[in-house]
């Protein structure tokens, strides 16, 4: 093997092939392959908008689990690389809704700002006010407890002859 075909196998295995259109090429596939990324995640974000939260209900693609106790309803979210400060939580009746933003790198050196979004429809009620609301972030996990409302003891009713 000569030295010019070492250097171009080389060079193949580096993933340059010397010829300047299949590189370009490449780099095109890469960007292409993180916009359908992105279309799929927003696919998804508007499918797990649409689809009532179940208790007990996970999947990866929501990315988010809701377990039903006496007392409260505990959403658990994966947020992976999402700090405190770029998150933000609000509840609007029976709609819990998550808003956050984490910054990526890719090898290219090119930075990616990826929005997260959901609106997860509880079916239960819960209490509006802060009391009693909790919500905790660690290792990119996210625990929603959200209280149930104190249900007021059945009563007797009285039947009158007529």
């Amino acid at each position: 093997m000569t030295k010019s075909e070492k250097s171009n196998e080389k060079k193949e295995d580096q993933g340059h092939t010397g010829n300047r259109w299949e590189d370009e090429t490449g780099d095109i596939n890469r960007k292409v392959a993180r916009v359908i990324g992105r279309v799929l995640d927003e696919v998804t974000r508007t499918v797990s908008e649409v689809r009532p939260a179940w208790p007990g209900m996970h999947t990866a693609a929501s990315g988010y689990d809701v377990q039903d106790t006496d007392k409260a309803l505990i959403v658990t979210l994966d947020l992976p690389g999402v700090s405190v400060k770029d998150l933000e939580l609000s509840l609007d009746g029976r709609t819990l809704r998550v808003e956050a933003k984490r910054l990526k790198t890719h090898p290219d050196g090119e930075i990616e700002e990826k929005k997260i979004s959901r609106a997860i429809t509880l079916l239960a009620d819960v209490v509006e006010d802060d009391d009693g609301i909790e919500a905790v972030l660690r290792d990119g996990v996210l625990t929603v407890t959200l209280p149930k409302p104190d249900k007021p003891a059945g009563r007797k009713i009285n039947v009158k002859q007529a």
